[in-house]
């Protein structure tokens, strides 16, 4: 995605002059790009604890409403549930002292990494409950 990026921004420059791009990623996806970019880019998360989502099972496949499963008990998910606030945003200062704590990337226990919320991200929002959209 981010070689995908680099070209884009790249053939647009050319084409248009200075360029911005909004993307909308992934955590994993997102997170890589920080370092590319560097002071060009910001990076705002998203988390949530429990609910539901729109998605497919697997490329090409049909989306489908899925439970997304309650947060691990060692994620940042987990202890932004814990707090019992709806929802809330989160603005992230680089600090050296910040602690890794698990970070879920997807819908399943399977998918957590070790982050750092401040090296991956300049703000984060949290919901708490997130609810798949409905079709129009």
């Amino acid at each position: 995605m981010r070689a995908t990026l680099e070209l884009l921004l790249k053939h647009l420059t050319a084409c248009q002059g200075e360029t911005k791009a909004v993307v909308w990623a992934n955590s994993a996806h997102a997170g890589d790009a920080r370092p590319r970019f560097d002071a060009r880019a910001v990076t705002i998360g998203f988390s949530t604890y429990a609910g539901s989502v729109t998605a497919a099972p697997g490329w090409g496949e049909p989306e489908e409403r899925q439970r997304v499963v309650p947060a691990r008990g060692d994620s940042y998910e987990y202890l932004f549930h814990a707090e019992d606030v709806p929802r809330f945003d989160l603005p992230l200062k680089p600090h050296p002292q910040a602690p890794a704590v698990t970070a879920a990337s997807s819908r399943t226990h399977t998918h957590y990494q070790t982050s750092r919320l401040i090296e991956r991200y300049d703000a984060l929002y949290h919901f708490d409950v997130t609810r798949e959209l409905d079709s129009i």
